[in-house]
């Protein structure tokens, strides 16, 4: 039963895929070539590239079916085993055998991983059982050509080995990544009664991109595993890959979730859902306000709270409590429910997801100019109309777009408060080793039929800063296996160890510096300019600074003698 459940296995381990037609061809060629030699195979390659696979075809080719197929480690063999492996059973033994580990895989496969481990004793031994037992295929496994590496096998065991046979890492094969994905999706599709996904370009691209140095064709099967069963419209995008290292276990963070009565109201959720729906009624009663009583709002210090308060307010908490206000946010969550009412479930687009900074960072840019030019700050129309708008955008997003697409490509406001969260002293993390090795739904991303997934797409094994986590908790409701974590951290620690933030934000903090410089500079020109003039110049000023070099000339009429400027790098 074992070696049937063993074979099952290695049938279904790399898909019975080698690459496109030309890598199939050329694995075909050498196997048959191997087969008809029947000698004992050193395989070369990186871990992950085959090697297993290889000798499992090899061993079909050369066996009839339910012939042992067996699979060492060479640091396991010799401390779980020692000398009982290749030595035959000698008078007095304890234990009763019926010979060398060659006699018990007769007329089968023996591969031993990474056979240059192996102390040069025990190589000594394997090459003696070698030599004397020849009815067993033996296949070593080695990460690196033995003539290229000084004294990895010893002469004796290395003669032994009458084929050799190497493997090119997937990096160096890499049109065989396209063909690789497809053959694995259309047997997932197959096995799970599914129809078989399609990619995005972007995810074809960072496919392509990457260069699987942790597990060469492994590492590229778990990774389009994970994204099929993480696609829900089959469709894989951008969103649905995840690769590369999980996020890192650091030290100085305490679990928050502890706290048992912490834990009860968190994952409970009712405390997070009334918050939204307070916050929410305060924000649409203010507009209601601002809108029908102006100079009410005005009076009770209601238009103060907008301006002077909340948006002060956003930049002092941020870099401390992260994205908290997002947690509460009245525009995600009246998105989202006209979003459950009405909903076209459209994909984000592969241009928004890759250039999303350059679209935040505009919206930002225009939202002051508006700002400026139209003295909201004194204006508590203005003020409701541009509140209104935004909060039109959002819902109209959640509308067309699946998930928090508004919150996660598009909101300004968001690109700041993310962009002043990642130093921030709270955190949302799960345990990798938990999530990769227990976890078969994903509901942190997929969600449960009572809470949905993560509203920004974040998977959170590979979820290591705080750009994207809005605080929502859902991933810590959902977790079936306790692995998501609410942590207090020292304030700035994961900065260094960044792997997945977008770096094209850093466009967006140029931009929001730079904005600094029409406010200085324009705003006492603007009672001493032409109107149409000093527009012209604040709008350059706006959206041309942060991005290169503006010849900014001042008019004679200024009010101080100055001579033109050229302002940026």
């Amino acid at each position: 039963m074992h070696t049937l459940l063993q074979n099952t296995q290695y049938e279904n381990k790399f898909y019975g895929l080698w690459g496109g037609p030309a890598t199939t061809r050329l694995m075909e060629k050498k196997l048959t070539e191997l087969a008809k030699s029947k000698e004992c195979l050193l395989l070369i390659g990186e871990r992950g590239t085959g090697r297993q696979m290889a000798a499992w075809d090899l061993h079909k080719r050369l066996f009839e079916e339910g012939a042992p197929f067996v699979v060492i480690d060479a640091l396991d063999l010799e401390k779980q085993w020692g000398n009982l492996l290749f030595e035959p059973e000698i008078p007095g033994d304890l234990l009763p055998r019926s010979g060398s580990l060659l006699e018990y895989v007769d007329g089968g496969t023996l591969v031993i991983k990474e056979i240059n481990k192996l102390s040069s004793k025990a190589q000594l031994q394997l090459a003696e059982a070698m030599r004397t037992h020849r009815n067993c295929l033996v296949v070593g496994c080695l990460q690196k050509d033995p003539e290229q590496t000084m004294e990895i096998l010893i002469p004796g065991l290395l003669e032994s080995f009458a084929d050799r046979f190497t493997i090119k890492p997937l990096r160096k094969r890499k049109r065989d990544i396209p063909f690789l994905v497809q053959g694995v999706l259309e047997k997932l599709a197959e096995q799970h009664n599914r129809k078989t996904p399609s990619l995005e370009h972007e995810a074809t691209k960072i496919l392509l991109s990457h260069n699987y140095r942790q597990g060469n064709v492994t590492e590229l099967i778990q990774v389009i595993e994970r994204s099929f069963f993480l696609a829900e419209n089959d469709v894989i995008g951008l969103e649905h890959v995840f690769f590369g290292p999980t996020a890192k276990k650091l030290g100085g963070t305490f679990d928050l979730l502890s706290f048992s009565w912490l834990e009860k109201i968190i994952k409970e959720g009712s405390f997070v859902i009334w918050s939204q729906r307070l916050v929410a009624v305060t924000f649409l009663f203010i507009i209601a306000l601002l809108f029908a009583v102006p100079q009410a709002a005005i009076d009770i210090g209601l238009f103060v709270l907008v301006w002077g308060l909340w948006w002060p307010a956003l930049a002092i908490i941020s870099p401390f409590l992260g994205r908290i206000w997002c947690t509460v946010c009245p525009f995600g969550y009246i998105m989202e429910i006209v979003q459950n009412k009405l909903h076209l479930h459209r994909p984000v687009p592969d241009w928004l997801k890759k250039y999303n900074y350059l679209v935040i960072t505009f919206l930002f840019a225009l939202i002051f100019w508006l700002e400026i030019v139209f003295h909201m700050r004194s204006n508590p129309i203005l003020t409701a109309v541009l509140l209104t708008t935004i909060l039109g955008a959002a819902a109209l997003t959640g509308i067309i777009f699946v998930r928090h697409a508004w919150c996660h490509h598009l909101c300004p406001l968001g690109g700041f408060v993310g962009m002043a969260s990642i130093g921030g002293i709270l955190e949302v993390r799960s345990n990798p080793e938990v999530c990769l090795n227990k976890c078969t739904t994903f509901e942190c991303y997929k969600g449960t039929p009572q809470i949905t997934g993560c509203p920004m797409s974040q998977y959170a094994p590979y979820l290591d800063n705080n750009l994207d986590c809005k605080l929502c908790f859902r991933c810590a409701r959902n977790c079936p296996n306790g692995s998501v974590k609410v942590n207090l951290r020292i304030p700035g620690r994961e900065i260094w160890h960044l792997l997945r933030v977008n770096q094209g934000f850093t466009v967006f903090i140029g931009a929001s510096l730079a904005i600094l410089i029409p406010i200085l500079y324009f705003e006492p020109l603007r009672q001493v300019w032409p109107t149409g003039m000093w527009l012209l110049y604040h709008a350059k000023g706006t959206f041309c600074l942060p991005y290169g070099k503006q010849n900014v000339p001042l008019a004679d009429t200024s009010p101080w003698p100055i001579n033109p400027l050229v302002i940026g790098n």
